[in-house]
């Protein structure tokens, strides 16, 4: 009789002949661990990053930003997204109540609740340059405004077509050992490949 440790090392030397499962094995697991690493790089500098592209958008007026290897090769351009003026409803309580008297075809009954189709409000809705929500009839609907807008929300990345291929291949010659220290690979001695 034999073991499950047994039959699961049977059915690995088994299939060594087509793959080799150990080293798959160990590339996935080194992935992953690189992944991870490169994950909570990213992570930790997305706010700061995001706030010095707030500032130079503020200074410059520019939501775009190109991203250029050391040795000036375009990979990428950041874009600053901006918020738009929206309706949003702040107050449903207060939102129901204006919509039973003056807008009951919007008011529907949800087992247990009630509720406004708040697409369809906002829609007969205008707003005041305060943000104050008005009806048809010029009474102020409580409990929806009009968000300012203009805000900056995330940034985006857009890499140029050869970009990607560029970083890996500077990724490979250790080029990034400055910029991402105990991440990226390094050239031992700064810079000889060791091939002679």
């Amino acid at each position: 009789m034999t073991t499950k440790k047994q039959d699961t090392e049977e059915l690995v030397q088994s299939h060594a002949a087509d793959v080799d499962t150990k080293t798959l094995a160990l590339r996935q697991t080194i992935l992953r661990a690189i992944a991870d690493a490169l994950k909570a790089e990213m992570d930790a500098g997305r706010a700061d990053l995001t706030e010095r592209l707030v500032e130079l958008y503020d200074a410059l007026g520019s939501k775009s930003f190109d991203v250029k290897l050391e040795s000036g090769k375009k990979v990428a351009t950041l874009s600053l997204s901006i918020s738009q003026p929206a309706p949003k409803v702040t107050d449903e309580k207060a939102v129901l109540e204006w919509a039973k008297r003056n807008a009951p075809d919007l008011v529907r009954v949800v087992p247990a609740r009630e509720e406004v189709a708040t697409a369809g409000l906002l829609e007969r809705l205008s707003f005041a340059e305060d943000g104050t929500a008005y009806d048809r009839n010029g009474e102020v609907v409580p409990g929806v405004t009009m968000t300012a807008g203009g805000e900056v929300t995330h940034y985006s990345t857009k890499f140029v077509p050869d970009g990607r291929r560029a970083i890996a291949e500077a990724w490979s010659r250790g080029e990034f050992a400055r910029t991402l220290p105990g991440v990226a690979p390094a050239l031992a001695d700064g810079g000889d490949d060791g091939d002679e």
